[in-house]
């Protein structure tokens, strides 16, 4: 009986992470879903998926943190087998490009890990792997004595509260945080202020954001210097005047 209750324990605890660490991901990517689709054509191997995946890879985070918090016992355990699938695809996907197995190492797509370099990023997923592993593990073995101590209502408001909470968090370190690191929005849609870390225009918050995937990354991570920082910009604008 007391394993069981430690098990309960430590099977919550997981489920509570991987649900804010899925709808944080997700929420990052759809409060800048434009940028997110030009990081995407800067990929290697997947950039011609970008139409499709730019607006499904969100979408997919967000389901699985929902699969994992919904009272069904069935439906959860669907989403730990894709939380599993997913991570590992991000993992072997990430470990080649440390590798060098591609032309150039992919961009990165989460903000909240653009600073990181690739090694520190690929061992990160192989934690949040063995999380999602253990807790898919621990759901057979706890999962009927967990509903007998949590209810339908509880498992609603802690997606709730996790949805809204990681929502909000993703949204304020886009857009209000003022640092070289996060984006924000400028007082004006044309002006940006310089920084010294990456040479570049100065360009409009959603060109910056742009850039901010692509140039920067490209020219830290790949093996031949490619677009220059400036086509990504005229890119963007050229979009803005013929729409």
């Amino acid at each position: 009986m007391e394993a069981n209750k430690t098990s309960s324990i430590i099977y919550k605890i997981l489920r509570s992470v991987m649900i804010l660490f899925w709808i944080y991901v997700g929420m990052d990517k759809i409060w800048q879903l434009s940028a997110f689709r030009i990081a995407l054509e800067q990929q290697p191997i997947i950039s011609y998926l970008a139409p499709i995946l730019f607006w499904l890879l969100p979408l997919m985070e967000i389901a699985v943190g929902i699969l994992l918090a919904i009272p069904s016992v069935g439906l959860r355990a669907w989403g730990w087998r894709a939380s599993t699938l997913l991570i590992i695809v991000f993992t072997i996907y990430i470990g080649l490009g440390v590798l060098n197995v591609y032309a150039q190492k992919p961009c990165m797509c989460t903000s909240f890990l653009s600073r990181i370099s690739w090694t520190a990023h690929l061992l990160i997923n192989i934690v949040i792997l063995g999380l999602s592993i253990t807790g898919w593990g621990l759901h057979r073995k706890v999962a009927k004595y967990s509903e007998r101590v949590i209810t339908g209502k509880t498992n609603i408001a802690l997606f709730l509260i996790c949805f809204i909470a990681m929502g909000a968090i993703s949204y304020r370190n886009i857009h209000y945080t003022k640092s070289k690191d996060v984006w924000y929005a400028p007082d004006s849609l044309y002006y940006y202020p310089e920084h010294n870390d990456v040479s570049r225009p100065i360009v409009g918050s959603l060109a910056y954001r742009y850039d901010r995937y692509s140039g920067p990354y490209r020219q830290l991570f790949t093996k031949k210097s490619s677009k220059p920082t400036s086509l990504l910009t005229n890119r963007w604008l050229a979009v803005q005047k013929g729409g």
